[in-house]
């Protein structure tokens, strides 16, 4: 999986029309995604589905910061239906 797929962790996007669908196993479990490895359905998510996506990006364990990142990432698209930019994700979890 290419370096920009890293974003696969927090693809909380809308399912897209036309989308090639795939597929990715991590752990027994297998999810739906586009041809750039996001999750088709979001609700789907769970914390396997991160974990495999981070090994795929060559991150072997997730450690507490990136897990503080990613919650934070999912708490702003559970209440605003958009991912968050970059910087506000930087900003909320004291990262520069």
């Amino acid at each position: 999986m290419a370096q920009e797929n890293v974003w696969s962790v927090f693809s909380l996007i809308n399912e897209q029309k036309g989308a090639t669908m795939k597929h990715f196993s991590h752990m027994g479990k297998t999810y739906e995604v586009d041809e750039h490895g996001c999750l088709l359905d979001p609700a789907c998510w769970d914390e396997n589905f991160a974990e495999g996506v981070a090994r795929e990006c060559d991150v072997p364990v997730l450690s507490g910061e990136h897990w503080d990142v990613v919650r934070s990432l999912r708490q702003t698209f559970a209440q605003t239906g958009n991912c968050p930019t970059i910087f506000a994700v930087c900003k909320a979890n004291g990262l520069r």
